[in-house]
């Protein structure tokens, strides 16, 4: 009688089996990790962008003589004034010098809806500082600070982290 070459039925299926079992489960591991990557890669985006914006933010208010909050999502920032040698004049603003922040659109144009954190000095070019703004908020209970709440939002559905990180009370230096 000849031997028979290659497997059963039996041996087929329980082999097919035990491999879709293994694609199954690397599949599902596989899809875990992508997922665990994004949400990861949503948080520190949002993480990132606020504290940038918070920072400049910072910078450019410390070294501020007058805030004006023109509305709860725009402000504009006064510097000193300078004589014709450069030097600061303590106690004199530079009304045409200034620098204005708000929420906007892409093409720059304030909308207190937008998603951008736009500064826009009097001289020069806008620029955007924050993507993907949920919200913002300036408020000023004193002359000499402002408080700033500024909430980033980064992802697709489903997969949305977001970052809401309050300032309070920066001091303006030479107030």
């Amino acid at each position: 009688m000849m031997k028979r070459r290659g497997f059963s039925l039996v041996e087929v299926t329980i082999a097919a089996t035990v491999i879709a079992m293994i694609m199954v489960t690397t599949l599902g591991l596989f899809s875990t990790t992508i997922r665990s990557f994004t949400y990861t890669n949503n948080q520190y985006d949002a993480d990132m962008s606020a504290s940038l914006a918070l920072q400049i933010l910072n910078r450019n208010l410390q070294e501020a003589k007058q805030v004006t909050i023109l509305s709860p999502t725009s402000m504009r920032i006064n510097y000193l004034q300078k004589d014709a040698n450069g030097i600061y004049i303590r106690n004199a603003i530079d009304e045409t010098n200034y620098v204005d922040f708000y929420l906007g659109n892409s093409n720059f144009s304030a909308n207190s809806k937008g998603t951008y954190l736009i500064r826009k000095p009097s001289v020069g070019q806008a620029r955007i500082i924050c993507k993907k703004v949920a919200t913002l908020e300036f408020r000023s209970f004193t002359q000499s600070s402002v408080d700033v709440t500024l909430k980033t939002e980064f992802g697709e559905s489903g997969s949305t982290r977001d970052c809401e990180m309050i300032h309070r009370a920066i001091f303006l230096r030479n107030y």
